[in-house]
């Protein structure tokens, strides 16, 4: 009786240490998606470079996330040249983005992990689901910092 009651609590602790496990996964890794088409509204970016970029990075304005990164495509233009543009779902109560604001990817980590930040504007008109932000800031990219100053080192 005693080794039936050890064998019932292990069974227990065991699956409760799982199904812990597994909501930390989901939580940490964003595959949870609280975005859902019902309560967001998309807008869009180009960049001429996104650097680490990658889809479900955060959308802050002053540090606070409002949005995820949905899409990440490649795009061509007129002049046959390619470039990435950018689709965010932002939450749908964030309604005074204005048309003059401006999206940059910067780096949350020295790992390299990116995001969006929006810098509001002043215009009185605002982005409306499927539109635009036109003014964008390229990532920056690490590896260009240091050869740029180790090139410098060298000539100087």
């Amino acid at each position: 009786m005693i080794n039936k009651n050890i064998e019932f609590f292990v069974g227990l602790f065991f699956i409760i240490g799982v199904s812990s496990f597994f909501i930390i996964l989901l939580k940490t890794s964003n595959i949870t998606n609280i975005y859902s088409n019902n309560n967001t509204y998309k807008i869009k970016a180009i960049f001429k470079n996104i650097g680490n970029l990658k889809e479900n990075a955060k959308v802050t304005i002053g540090g606070v996330k409002i949005g995820i990164v949905s899409k990440i495509e490649l795009k061509e233009n007129e002049q046959n040249k390619y470039y990435p543009e950018i689709e965010m779902l932002i939450k749908s109560n964030i309604t005074k983005i204005s048309t003059d604001s401006s999206a940059s990817i910067l780096m949350s980590n020295l790992l390299g992990d990116s995001y969006i930040q929006l810098e509001l504007g002043n215009e009185d008109q605002f982005i409306k689901n499927g539109e635009y932000i036109i003014l964008t800031n390229q990532a920056l990219i690490l590896e260009e910092l240091i050869s740029k100053f180790a090139l410098e080192k060298q000539l100087g």
